[in-house]
């Protein structure tokens, strides 16, 4: 078995895959929030199109972009009906049309994930709750791009809510962190599910024993998947395991909220958010090296002093830097980024708004995309945080928990608070 293990980690100095499109929130399973695609002659940028597509966001919401179009769940007709709401799933085309819309039932008013594409992008993915006898149970389906055709749907028992979004690995498995399920109309407190699904909707596997588990991270050259966890007491985890869910190692001193997630660095290195005293979350690096005598970690601290993160959710760059939002209450926020290898902060970007609305999101050139709560979209150069342009996305339109995405060609997609899809072009 340790064989086994250290055959693993040493291909630690592969490189890390490709990922086209925008196919899952901050773009690929590392969740690194980079794509390769860029648009140099972008100076001032215009509104292209806008769409109603009701797209609530309470919780980090993103549209995912294919060769077929842009993908985006939202709330269909707001009167509940037999307890349920009924949501929708749109494809949208470049030039703004609604193509097609698929349907379907949930427990909750808002959508409560982002889809996603599978490798190939022909398939997208999305997970609806509904309720049975007062229990949650949550539905995974599986819809053909090219026809709207559902292909599957995979009901996963006492699966709760899903907190986050669906990742999907470059070999097109799916998973899924939940957590709240219902037991007799009470909460169960170690009924939290993380859920592994083949590309033909039949479960691999699952992990259990928590209240809750996020959004997974893939690092498919090292075989790891992450995923952050809290028990009943509050206390949060970082877990490693393999790729049939059998855990590597954990971690216990991480704050996990409802939306933060683990990322993976393109070196392998895992980032995560930690608690400190006086209500502080910073973020941590750690890279695990398996031994003959087992797992030991060397860790590196992005600390924001005097500023507290709210999302946690940085976006992690191919050069080497770290980037992720601040904010100290009242009195502002800040895009602050750091050097991954040296923990040092190199620069800081402050607005004056109580905090950013979302994970920021990175193109090919390094060139940085935000968003803040008053509809400001944002560009700055990564490098020296260099403000290249500001732009305002509708009159009074909240941006709270909209993460832009980018298309192959460049265009950045952003989901108002009013539920409007946005392309920046």
């Amino acid at each position: 078995m340790l064989r086994k293990l250290l055959a693993i980690f040493l291909v630690l100095s592969l490189p890390a895959p490709s990922y086209g499109g925008w196919g899952m929130l901050q773009h690929d399973a590392l969740h690194t929030g980079q794509t390769h695609a860029t648009k140099t002659t972008r100076k001032q940028p215009q509104i292209a199109w806008k769409v109603d597509v009701r797209a609530l966001t309470d919780h980090i919401k993103t549209p995912v972009v294919g060769k077929h179009g842009i993908c985006v769940t939202g709330l269909y007709d707001p009167t509940m009906k037999d307890g349920h709401y009924t949501h929708a799933l749109h494809l949208v085309d470049e030039k703004g049309r609604i193509k097609n819309t698929f349907t379907y039932p949930s427990s909750y008013r808002s959508p409560v994930t982002s889809p996603a594409l599978s490798p190939d992008e022909s398939v997208v993915y999305f997970y609806a709750p509904i309720t049975r006898d007062d229990t949650d149970v949550g539905i995974l389906h599986a819809l053909s791009v090219k026809d709207w055709r559902l292909l599957w749907k995979t009901e996963i028992e006492r699966g709760g809510t899903g907190p986050g979004s669906i990742t999907v690995d470059p070999e097109g498995n799916i998973y899924i962190g939940l957590f709240r399920p219902r037991v007799g109309g009470m909460l169960d407190g170690t009924g939290g599910k993380m859920v592994s699904v083949s590309p033909d909707g039949k479960i691999r596997w699952s992990l259990g024993g928590y209240l809750y588990f996020s959004t997974p991270s893939v690092d498919i050259d090292r075989r790891i998947v992450y995923v952050l966890t809290r028990d009943t007491r509050g206390k949060g985890y970082l877990i490693a395991m393999n790729m049939e869910g059998e855990q590597l190692w954990r971690l216990d001193n991480a704050q996990v909220q409802i939306h933060t997630l683990p990322h993976v660095g393109h070196g392998g290195m895992v980032f995560y958010p930690v608690k400190t005293k006086g209500e502080t979350t910073i973020i941590h690096g750690v890279r695990a090296r398996l031994t003959p005598k087992g797992f030991v970690f060397t860790s590196v601290r992005y600390d924001t002093r005097n500023y507290r993160t709210y999302w946690a959710n940085p976006a992690v760059s191919r050069d080497g830097l770290l980037h992720m939002d601040a904010n100290t209450g009242n009195n502002g926020s800040a895009l602050v980024t750091f050097h991954i290898s040296s923990g040092k902060e190199m620069w800081r970007y402050v607005v004056p708004y109580p905090f950013l609305s979302s994970p920021p999101a990175l193109d090919g050139s390094g060139r940085l995309y935000f968003v803040d709560t008053e509809g400001n979209l944002y560009c700055l150069n990564g490098e020296d945080g260099i403000l290249l342009w500001k732009m305002k996305i509708g009159e009074g339109a909240e941006l709270h928990g909209s993460a832009p995405a980018i298309g192959d060609d460049g265009t950045i997609y952003i989901i108002d608070g009013d539920g409007w899809l946005y392309a920046v072009d």
